[in-house]
């Protein structure tokens, strides 16, 4: 029994033991927290962009012209504007003034020097006075016809100074020249030999043309191409000498249908002027662009021109009207009949202080270097 009681009591003492043991374990600390990490700095804010700069500004340039929007060339200088607006994106527009509606025949320079107008078609034959160098070819009776020798040859007389500063005196800044088609003759009837000139009242142009004709027994009657076609209807004149495109362009067939391709006188050429104020204005991207489409202008031209000839031939005949070619030995007997005009235009030039015969040797010798040739030798000196 005391033994049983024993193993009772040692029971217990052990089963407290382990209770006290692990009963009394204190639980493990709680760890810390861990440090909350400081928030990073924003970062700056990106600096605004730059604002879009301001679309350039539109530039609209007044354009004249003596003559009407269907003459060549005012067909030349609208291709050539035509073209500047479409390289621009349309930062270059024109408003057009045709047919006399600002500047009149003879008017185009002045209005260029004081900046009525931005860009001018001013017909060099309609100032032979104050462009005595630049109208050189309508002073100069059997020059080339042939309208890419022109352009060759007018592109050649231009690199010379005094030819350029004849137009630059007007605070004006020349971008191109353009042939115009071979001068003809139109008349009631066919004109085909030089005693058919005598007594004949023919218009024409510029300050030599007149001895061209009298030389022949006509009588000059000097009119501007647009005022033709009403002096041809009233008696004014019986016939005149102008572009082949201009009797067919300006209608004058129809009061004088027998055109004769003359092969007697070098025509001048059509021109486009601008303000030298307003080309200093101009942005330099929109100056090249401006120089490279007249370049494209002035190529197109000469075969417009040939276009339009074909065209006019066929509207003439078609209307009633026919087309002749002079005879060769009537241009040489005309030739014999005039006086020296090389030497005359020379010694006019250098009268005026002009370098007139250094412009007829520059002529004469790039004419030569085309294989033109004159029906006489007019000797300068």
């Amino acid at each position: 029994m005391k033994k049983v009681v024993w193993l009772s009591m040692v029971m217990v003492i052990t089963v407290s033991l382990v209770f006290g043991i692990f009963g009394c374990a204190q639980p493990e600390p709680a760890p810390e927290p861990a440090p909350v990490p400081a928030p990073a700095p924003a970062p700056d804010p990106a600096p605004a962009p730059d604002p879009a700069p301001a679309p350039a500004a539109p530039i609209t340039l007044k354009v004249a012209s003596p003559q009407p929007e269907q003459a060549p060339p005012c067909i030349f200088v609208k291709s050539w504007a035509d073209d500047v607006e479409k390289r621009s994106n349309g930062r270059v527009t024109f408003e057009y003034f045709w047919a006399g509606s600002l500047t009149k025949p003879g008017e185009g320079l002045d209005a260029v020097k004081v900046g009525l107008v931005d860009v001018q078609h001013a017909p060099f034959d309609y100032y032979p006075d104050k462009l005595p160098l630049a109208s050189m070819t309508i002073s100069l009776p059997f020059g080339p016809e042939d309208m890419e020798q022109q352009r060759q040859l007018w592109e050649k007389m231009f690199e010379h100074p005094a030819m350029l500063n004849d137009i630059e005196r007007y605070n004006a800044k020349l971008l191109a020249v353009g042939p115009v088609a071979p001068f003809a003759m139109g008349a009631k009837e066919p004109v085909l030999t030089v005693a058919e000139f005598d007594g004949r009242k023919v218009g024409c142009t510029g300050a030599y043309m007149p001895i061209l004709l009298e030389a022949v027994g006509a009588a000059p009657v000097t009119t501007p191409a647009p005022a033709r076609y009403q002096a041809l209807q009233t008696g004014v004149m019986d016939s005149h000498i102008i572009g082949f495109d201009a009797h067919y362009k300006f209608k004058t067939y129809e009061v004088a249908n027998h055109i004769t391709r003359l092969g007697v006188w070098t025509t001048v050429p059509g021109d486009i002027i601008v303000n030298q104020d307003t080309w200093n204005e101009l942005p330099a991207d929109i100056q090249d662009i401006m120089v490279e489409a007249a370049k494209d202008a002035e190529l197109n031209n000469v075969k417009s021109l040939n276009a339009i000839m074909e065209e006019g031939t066929k509207v003439i005949t078609e209307a009633g009207g026919s087309v002749s070619d002079f005879p060769a030995k009537e241009r040489q007997m005309w030739a014999e009949l005039l006086p020296n005009f090389h030497a005359q235009w020379t010694q006019d030039m250098n009268a005026k202080g002009l370098p007139g015969t250094e412009l007829m040797k520059l002529y004469k010798s790039v004419c030569q270097e085309m294989g033109h040739e004159f029906p006489l030798e007019w000797p300068v000196d």
